[in-house]
């Protein structure tokens, strides 16, 4: 925990106050085959930084697809706020983007619990039936049912 302290903390601080300031449950930083983890511990609300090596051979990557042709929104209309970030963990039927079509907000959510691995579009993209917004990793491979 010294190399923490005295070597990590001071390029790990932004991230770990960025929990705090938005009070975040949890942040993931991904390079390569490295995965840093944050998470506020649930007693005492201390960050709990730990490190992984990410077993990508478990993994799957599938496309989420757009389901019908509009704008894509990739920020929550009421506070601004990104809904998704690349690394993010995301639940099965969990707010991904939004799809204004004829003036109409469609939610995209997920069909699979995975991670973000990339997104594949930006905000104000037109995007066409069947495009790929974002790929998924997923652990088992196992499709919500009507999600």
């Amino acid at each position: 925990m010294s190399y923490f302290k005295n070597e990590m903390e001071p390029k790990l601080r932004p991230f770990l106050d960025l929990i705090k300031e938005e009070n975040l449950h949890e942040i993931q930083i991904e390079h390569d085959d490295f995965l840093l983890v944050a998470r506020k511990e649930q007693r005492s609300g201390r960050l709990a930084p730990s490190a992984t090596k990410r077993d990508e051979a478990e993994e799957t990557l599938i496309p989420v697809t757009s389901n019908l042709v509009g704008t894509v929104h990739l920020s929550d209309p009421k506070s601004g706020k990104p809904l998704l970030y690349e690394g993010q963990d995301v639940m099965v039927g969990q707010l991904l983007c939004l799809i204004n079509a004829m003036n109409l907000k469609n939610e995209v959510r997920s069909p699979y619990d995975g991670v973000v691995k990339k997104i594949m579009i930006s905000e104000g993209d037109m995007v066409e039936y069947g495009r790929p917004l974002l790929m998924l990793a997923v652990k088992d491979g196992k499709e919500a049912n009507g999600v």
